[in-house]
């Protein structure tokens, strides 16, 4: 399968310490297993899936609708993490963050340009902003993002001679 809630909670509940570097990490607790998927519900549609709706939208009226759906979104996150470190939680990262995490990281680099989801960007969110630079360096997230990326590279190494890690590149600091 490959819709992103069932990936992250099969990487999260299947591997453990197989391949995890903290497989004590639980991003679906059970005491916020409510709240993660209303926020993933809440975000889905309108954010994850909204650039891409702004991007390949057929007509203005669509792009128009998408688009301020996305910023709509980033407007509630923003407001939410005014107040809180995670999106459903002070002191824990669940599975609705990682769904907005992925978005957020590719936005100003892709998303604004590329699919004309530039009313604002995410460093215009202060909040936002700050739980992308705090998040990009978490240690959960990083052991998950680097085994995404393992995959990725082993599939692409298997097909081409001269293969050019982009994970690598891009995370490597």
């Amino acid at each position: 399968n490959n819709e992103s809630t069932e990936i992250i909670r099969m990487l999260n509940t299947e591997f453990g310490a197989a391949i995890a570097a903290h497989p004590n990490v639980d991003f679906w607790p059970e005491d916020l297993r409510d709240a993660s998927d209303a926020m993933r519900d809440r975000i889905y549609q309108r954010f994850n899936n909204g650039v891409y709706r702004s991007g390949f939208a057929r007509s203005q009226a669509a792009y128009d609708r998408a688009v301020v759906e996305v910023f709509q979104v980033l407007d509630e996150l923003e407001e939410i993490l005014s107040g809180q470190r995670y999106l459903c939680s002070n002191d824990r990262i669940v599975e609705a963050d990682i769904c907005a995490f992925t978005t957020m990281l590719r936005f100003d680099p892709v998303y604004v340009g590329h699919f004309k989801c530039n009313l604002r960007r995410i460093v215009d969110y202060p909040h936002v902003w700050g739980y992308l630079r705090s998040e990009e360096h978490t240690s959960e997230l990083q052991s998950r993002r680097n085994l995404v990326c393992r995959l990725l590279l082993e599939k692409k190494n298997s097909k081409h001679a001269r293969p050019r890690s982009r994970c690598s590149m891009h995370y490597a600091r």
